[in-house]
């Protein structure tokens, strides 16, 4: 038997079930930030916050114990905005737009534990079940209704007053109940298949890097002849290689000096190379041509990106300049092999310094090798990454299938 349906009264909702209501989120409960910084001040009070990435990084959409980030506020802040169960927390901005008004909700008791000032908290006065607060705006009409209103460039914002004008699908408690139950068995289900998808990822990327590392160090040739290479990290070599200082090969360079406020999202630029890879584009180049780059700052230092045509290089990333012929594919690899954020310093901001890489010992086959090494791993690696791109596309799937079924 069809359910009776009823005009919702907002045109890109539709019909709903009769019974049901279409509530503005003012008239539900209200909103407060909190403006707890990240930071730690030995004259105020410790608490734990629970910030963003806690939020839109949370699948389940559950707010549970756990070792949230600890900083300092004052005691007046912690008793108010101390997080009970039954509070949302909102993201009401991000670098994408598919990220605003994702919500988490607190399901236990969380003691001395409050909320960032990049999130909000929502706290509802009408009675709702506590597990389909966890959908209230984590399906897709809702993910619409942000998406349309968000202002921003580099980072999207959704300001308060459109978060209180949000209309939320309000089912009787009991049928809340019902649904809840429904979606928690359903979701948990897409969850694990995800997770399993995510599982393979990583596992094809140790893959990856088994193959790429076997390549650098032993060559193609299961059966050349083989020495001590004398380097811990590597052991066996082809009799043949040589064992020499980076310096040898390479030289390295800091690229140059380039603020935030000069990197440009737009596309009518060069693009600029940070320790991380493209940051962006700005309207000059500081090199030309083909080159490896290491990321020499951050907990990423000692990632491999390579670089072709006209580009900025800034100063968080070291350009490697050959002293003698190499296929660039290898020499790339080879690096990647090495894990130099091993040898970074520690501190607070963690470096890698370029003197240190050009004393490393490393192995150099012939330049014909080289080549049939980097033709190899381009081949190999690819296979790799096109099995990596199927799985994430199954992800992708699941998870707007998990959209859909918390829509409907």
């Amino acid at each position: 038997m069809s359910r009776e349906m009823k005009d919702s009264g907002i045109a890109w909702i539709g019909e709903i079930p009769k019974g049901w209501e279409v509530r503005k989120m003012r008239t539900l409960g209200t909103f407060s930030a909190s403006g707890i910084d990240k930071l730690v001040n030995p004259n105020e009070s410790l608490v734990r916050i629970i910030n963003y990435v806690d939020v839109y990084n949370n699948t389940k959409h559950e707010l549970r114990k756990k070792d949230y980030m600890m900083v300092s506020a004052s005691d007046e802040k912690i008793t108010e905005h101390q997080v009970k169960i039954g509070d949302i927390i909102l993201t009401p901005s991000s670098e994408t737009v598919d990220d605003i008004g994702v919500s988490s909700v607190v399901m236990e008791e969380l003691p001395n534990t409050a909320y960032s000032y990049h999130v909000l908290r929502f706290r509802s006065k009408d009675i709702l079940n506590l597990s389909f607060k966890k959908y209230l705006t984590n399906n897709r009409f809702i993910a619409q209704y942000f998406s349309s209103r968000c202002n921003g460039t580099i980072r999207k914002t959704v300001s308060r007053e459109i978060f209180k004008e949000c209309p939320i699908l309000l089912p009787p408690l009991p049928e809340q109940q019902k649904i809840a139950e429904f979606l928690d068995r359903k979701c948990g289900e897409i969850d694990e298949l995800v997770a399993l998808q995510e599982k393979m990822i990583e596992e094809l990327k140790a893959y990856k890097q088994s193959v790429i590392t076997e390549a650098v160090t032993k060559g193609l040739n299961p059966n050349a002849p083989m020495k001590d290479s004398g380097i811990a990290w590597i052991d066996y070599v082809p009799k043949h290689w040589q064992i020499r200082k980076m310096k040898s090969i390479i030289d390295l360079k800091s690229g140059s000096n380039l603020t935030a406020m000069e990197i440009s999202e737009m596309d009518d630029g060069y693009l600029v190379y940070g320790g991380n890879g493209v940051r962006g584009t700005y309207g000059y180049y500081s090199h030309e041509g083909d080159y490896v780059l290491i990321g020499r700052q951050g907990a990423l230092c000692g990632n491999i990106n390579y670089a072709s045509g006209k580009f900025w290089v800034t100063e968080h990333a070291l350009v490697c300049y050959l002293k003698e012929s190499c296929a660039l594919k290898w020499l790339g690899e080879l690096l990647r092999a090495m894990n130099l954020n091993q040898y970074s310093l520690s501190a607070a901001q963690p470096g890698l310094s370029a003197e240190r890489i050009r004393n490393l010992y490393v192995i150099v086959p012939p330049l014909s090798e080289q080549q049939q090494i980097a033709d190899y791993l381009d081949r190999k690696c690819a296979e790799i990454d096109e099995l990596v791109a199927v799985k994430q596309q199954k992800i992708e799937t699941l998870k707007e299938y998990k959209k859909s079924l918390i829509y409907e």
